[in-house]
């Protein structure tokens, strides 16, 4: 995992091993991206601030970075939409 020059984790370098061949943690992170857009919105409809709603957004970064189990549901929920569909003929 790498980390970017003050330390920070990211949440791309979790879960894309390969950014040219790991096509399951790719999108794994736009579907982790997809829910920080939905976080955000939510929060706007809400009627919060835009420093409440980077707060907010922060905290499901941090969240996300520091849960592997929160990592694995992404990943897992990623290799469920992205699998073969079975053939019915």
């Amino acid at each position: 995992m790498e980390r970017g020059s003050q330390g920070k984790r990211w949440v791309f370098d979790e879960l894309v091993e390969d950014r040219s061949t790991d096509i399951q943690g790719l999108v794994a992170y736009a579907l982790y991206k997809a829910n920080k857009a939905d976080i955000a919105k939510t929060k706007r409809e809400q009627g919060l601030s835009e420093e409440a709603i980077v707060a907010e957004v922060s905290t499901f970064h941090q969240n996300a970075v520091n849960s592997r189990s929160m990592l694995a549901r992404i990943s897992h929920s990623t290799s469920a939409s992205i699998a073969p569909k079975p053939s019915y003929h």
